[in-house]
């Protein structure tokens, strides 16, 4: 910006030549262009425009430089126009904070919001003949915090009585603010295919805002594959035009079932002023898991039984329910308002996100054990049973309640046998029912403790044995330890712990595999043991050409790069449990040594790493003439097509988004298994 101001013609505008600016104006001038910050000047009469690099970044390349105010891009002096002209009539400094705007960037209008700090410019005689400011991206805080009011506002949908008031309240919270959701709407579809709206709002047609039941539905409504994932579908034409600042809308399948209602959907506006990126998605997951959260409370509304001890424990559950979908809520607020203070402490983003990832991680999660409950209770639950070992289910157990076992700072130990240990079940169902187990002993013990699990096996049946040194179980609960919505008496001090449905789930998910499953502790403040019993195949799992869960392949030299350390080592050690060498690196150039070294069967990089990334690290491995046909799979958090194609042509052989679970690995390293 320095050399194109100094190489035009200045003598053409109503600056005049450069040569004869005042000293009041050269020395602000020459403040703007050495600023690293978004910096401009307001000069003169006609308040011509003069703008920095780092200002022409944030606002978008302007062909602004040099031009009167009369002239300039309407967004920019809309937003700040009055204070620019209160700075200069009242001569004093004047701020403007989160001021939104509509900039160019990619080809598309982006939204930004900037907080502005303008100053007066004087001359010799103290009078104000320009202003000084400067501008801060303000974009990712306000974002952050406006969909944490949506989240909020979606919490309350607990109070709603009955599905269809879920619906409404759930469309009319999500489009409050149509910065994020143009429009939301909510659609139930029954047993014979035919949709009904049960709740809208936002920009829509007329004839789309009334609830109806028919065959037809401009939206593609069909559950599949790939979790969570919003499907983006195009806007019909009607809707397009009631609402012009929709790009697309994401369909999201809820999961939810109830009589009469054979799948539920949430559909919602995807705004164009707002690109489709990890943070947009994880809300729109996030605001479907609670839609299914509400939906599934008022479905136990509906069936909860009319005796007044029942009651009375419904009641209880739908206040605990409300509680544990408000507590992921609290640090997802202040980590978003800890986004306000990024640019005074950088260091604060990541550990932000962090919260955030890990408390709407807990949200999914409470929404699958709801839908579980729902499907227990029609009986409509069933396995996809195939050959496995045991053993991989219970290492994915371990790893999936690791966070909440590290943040205890307990100490988890496993024991298991070398061997594999043949069943014939549901891996994701047995995990589920392990860590449900697991998730309990963590919840119960109090902080420092100690949990263990342990296996044996006899031929005809295998025993995991779970215990802690937790908080107990009094005698008079055991009978009651295993049914739905029941927890132990409440002790003075302690806190309230889940909503008393993992054990009833863990149980049902064992029977249906033909095992059983018992409690015993010796008494308060002495810890529990809870084992399972399941029947064993007879047969040694098929581990060679068959891919899925369960899968145990042969043991590998496997290398782990990732510069979250916990990651690294919490990947590291499940892979070692189920017969692995492995070793871990935090950076990029320690993983070129480590693999120097190492020389592994199995590459696992990280591509966000700090002194080289990802993409350089895997280059200079692949230029190592044994690293050439080794496997090396990119693990990342991004998963758009483009974000693939870099990863082929750095050399990886693969990319997985993150998280990765075990069994994706397995299947990985089985598909190149001889035999």
């Amino acid at each position: 910006m320095g050399r194109l101001m100094r190489t035009r013609d200045w003598s053409t505008t109503s600056l005049g030549p450069a040569e004869s600016w005042p000293e009041c104006l050269k020395t602000p001038l020459r403040l703007m262009l050495a600023s690293p910050a978004p910096t401009f000047i307001w000069w003169g009469p006609e308040l011509v425009y003069l703008h920095n690099d780092a200002c022409a970044r944030l606002f978008g390349r302007q062909r602004s430089l040099g031009k009167p105010a009369a002239e300039v891009r309407e967004e920019i002096w809309d937003a700040i126009g009055a204070e620019v002209c209160e700075v200069l009539e009242s001569n004093a400094a004047v701020s403007a904070a989160e001021r939104r705007m509509l900039v160019g960037r990619g080809g598309r209008e982006r939204e930004l919001y900037c907080s502005f700090s303008l100053t007066p410019i004087r001359d010799e005689w103290g009078a104000a003949v320009g202003v000084f400011g400067t501008g801060t991206d303000e974009t990712a805080a306000v974002v952050a915090r406006r969909r944490l009011a949506a989240l909020s506002r979606l919490g309350g949908v607990a109070k709603a009585d009955t599905l269809h008031r879920v619906g409404e309240w759930s469309a009319a919270a999500l489009a409050a603010d149509v910065h994020d959701a143009p429009f939301a709407l909510v659609y139930f579809v029954d047993e014979s295919e035919r949709v009904a709206l049960a709740g809208s709002a936002g920009t829509l047609p007329g004839n789309l805002k009334t609830a109806r039941a028919d065959r037809a539905s401009p939206w593609p409504l069909e559950q599949r594959g790939g979790g969570d994932v919003p499907r983006v579908a195009e806007l019909p034409p009607e809707i397009a035009r009631a609402a012009p600042d929709a790009a697309g809308a994401a369909v999201l399948p809820l999961g939810f079932r109830a009589p009469g209602v054979r799948d539920a959907y949430l559909v919602v506006g995807i705004t164009k002023q707002r690109p489709l990126d990890d943070e947009y998605r994880a809300f729109l997951t996030a605001a479907a898991g609670l839609v299914s959260a509400g939906l599934a409370a008022a479905a136990l509304r509906d069936d909860a039984p009319s005796r007044d001890a029942d009651d009375e424990r419904r009641d209880e559950f739908l206040a605990m329910l409300a509680h544990e979908l408000r507590n992921p809520l609290a640090p997802i607020r202040s980590a978003a308002e800890l986004l306000a203070y990024v640019d005074s402490n950088p260091m604060s983003l990541p550990h932000a996100r962090a919260i955030i990832e890990r408390q709407l991680a807990q949200l999914v999660r409470l929404v699958d054990d709801l839908l579980d409950v729902s499907r227990i209770s029609r009986g409509t639950l069933e396995l996809k049973r195939a050959p496995l070992d045991l053993r991989s289910a219970i290492a994915s157990a371990v790893e999936s309640v690791r966070p909440l076992v590290d943040s205890g700072r307990h100490e988890l130990r496993v024991q298991m046998p070398r061997t594999a240990i043949p069943l014939h079940g549901d891996h994701a169902r047995l995990t589920q029912a392990l860590a449900n187990l697991l998730t309990n002993a963590a919840q119960y013990t109090n902080p420092g403790g100690h949990i263990d699990i342990g296996v044996d096996a006899d031929g005809r049946e295998a025993r995991i044995h779970i215990a802690d040194d937790g908080i107990g179980l009094d005698p008079e609960f055991l009978p009651r330890a295993f049914e739905m919505f029941t927890q132990g008496e409440q002790r003075s001090g302690e806190p309230r712990r889940g909503l008393g449905i993992g054990l009833a789930v863990a149980r049902r998910l064992i029977e249906l595999h033909g095992g059983t499953i018992t409690a015993a502790s010796p008494g308060r403040n002495r810890g529990s043991e809870f084992v399972v019993t399941l029947p064993l195949s007879g047969t040694r799992p098929a581990q060679r050409r068959t891919h899925g869960n369960g899968i145990q392949p042969h043991p590998r030299r496997i290398l782990v790069a990732d510069d979250n350390a916990d990651a690294a080592t919490a990947m590291a050690e499940i892979l070692a449990v189920i017969g692995h060498d492995v070793r871990t690196a935090v950076d990029g150039l320690e993983a070129i040594e480590v693999a120097e070294r190492f020389r592994p069967d199995l590459i696992l990089l990280d591509i966000g790493m700090p002194r080289i990334d990802g993409y350089e690290a895997c280059r200079r491995i692949r230029a190592r003439a044994w690293a050439r046909h080794v496997p090396i799979y990119a693990v990342t958090g991004w998963g758009q097509p483009s974000d693939r194609r870099r990863t082929r042509e750095a050399g990886f052989t693969a990319h997985l988004v993150k998280p990765v679970s075990i069994d994706a690995i397995n299947a990985l390293l089985a598909a190149r298994d001889p035999g």
